[in-house]
């Protein structure tokens, strides 16, 4: 529905699979928005781990990108009724393709075009979490194959630097490899 939504979206199909209606702006309400920076950034104050970071309607820039992690999208999840598993950063691809062999839903963070970044940390308001560049982006996992993770994008049609879109059969190697620039970050519901 935003521009920069794509975790909110990624959870409001998360969702819709356990059979909880919920809006994107009643996710973004949950979680709380914080626009009083532009996105997360090396130099900026806001904190990915308390709020959504940035206008979500805004734009990303190439020091800073409109977004959130994994405590604001489980917050959120619970909120509105939802029971989560397991949420965080360190939840192995093993333990994904478990969890969606057994019809659990997950949002990980990945990368807008599902290339490893090298991300580095930075730090506010006391938390320390991974940044690599105006490149994050958030999908739901939902199927697994032989070698690949069906994954489900919310961004529905491609643009430059977007290599998956919709409904989207990805490889396990390029899954992998994209899943860990964010630390093996994801929510997965029940």
């Amino acid at each position: 529905i935003y521009g920069e939504d794509c975790e909110e979206a990624a959870l409001q199909m998360a969702l819709e699979h356990e059979g909880i209606a919920a809006t994107q702006a009643q996710i973004l309400n949950k979680e709380g928005v914080d626009a009083s920076v532009p996105g997360i950034g090396p130099g900026l104050s806001g904190d990915p781990y308390k709020t959504f970071v940035g206008p979500p309607n805004g734009a990303q820039g190439a020091d800073f990108e409109p977004g959130t992690y994994f405590p604001t999208v489980a917050r959120a999840a619970t909120d509105l009724g939802a029971h989560v598993l397991a949420s965080g950063r360190g939840i192995s691809p093993e333990q994904l393709y478990t969890d969606i062999e057994n019809n659990h839903p997950v949002v990980v963070w990945v990368t807008t075009d599902f290339r490893y970044f090298q991300a580095r940390t930075i730090s506010a308001q006391g938390d320390q979490f991974p940044w690599a560049g105006p490149v994050e982006h958030a999908a739901l996992v939902i199927g697994i194959g032989a070698n690949s993770v069906l994954v489900w994008n919310p961004e529905p049609t491609a643009r430059p630097g977007l290599s998956y879109t919709g409904k989207s059969w990805v490889p396990m190697s390029t899954f992998v490899a994209t899943y860990a620039t964010y630390g093996d970050m994801a929510v997965v519901l029940n």
